[in-house]
């Protein structure tokens, strides 16, 4: 697993490697414009796993509006990221198929219905460990999404289990 200390690093390192098509990276220090390097370089990228507790929504758009081809994204201690980094993500990213979010801070209806709208392909999301989700926001997401198949709940406030029941009976 990678691990840039700084923007710089970062740069550096993803400069050589412009047909990357999967990276799994810890991003923990990296700023927005980091992000923006990354997508910027990586632009053929298709999968990108990584961790970065500086990640917030601004960040997040900055990175998918380079990654117009990314299919998996999966990102980890992202306590800043709201509703309206899920929305930037479902704009940008409207080959999506897996979704896996964990440790947000809060994810409304209006991220979740973006994502149902404009990623036909989503098969798998995963929001684990975060703080308030919809249940509209989920049940939108998972009638309006044919191709979905997988979806994770895992220690979401605010869902109770008739809700839960709702969803999938």
């Amino acid at each position: 697993k990678l691990a840039p200390q700084n923007d710089e690093e970062l740069d550096a390192l993803t400069k050589t490697l412009p047909n990357l098509e999967s990276l799994d990276i810890d991003l923990g220090v990296i700023t927005d414009d980091g992000m923006k390097l990354l997508g910027n370089n990586c632009r053929n990228l298709r999968a990108l796993h990584f961790n970065s507790k500086n990640l917030t929504d601004s960040g997040l758009a900055r990175l998918t509006q380079s990654l117009p081809h990314l299919e998996i994204l999966n990102f980890n201690e992202a306590y800043n990221v709201t509703e309206a980094g899920i929305t930037h993500i479902a704009l940008n990213c409207l080959k999506l198929r897996v979704l896996r979010v964990l440790h947000y801070r809060q994810i409304e209806k209006a991220g979740l219905n973006d994502l149902a709208n404009h990623c036909p392909q989503l098969v798998a999301v995963e929001f684990s460990h975060g703080g308030p989700i919809s249940f509209e926001g989920v049940q939108a997401l998972t009638e309006k999404s044919r191709n979905l198949r997988y979806v994770q709940l895992n220690s979401i406030q605010h869902v109770s289990d008739n809700e839960i029941e709702i969803l999938f009976y």
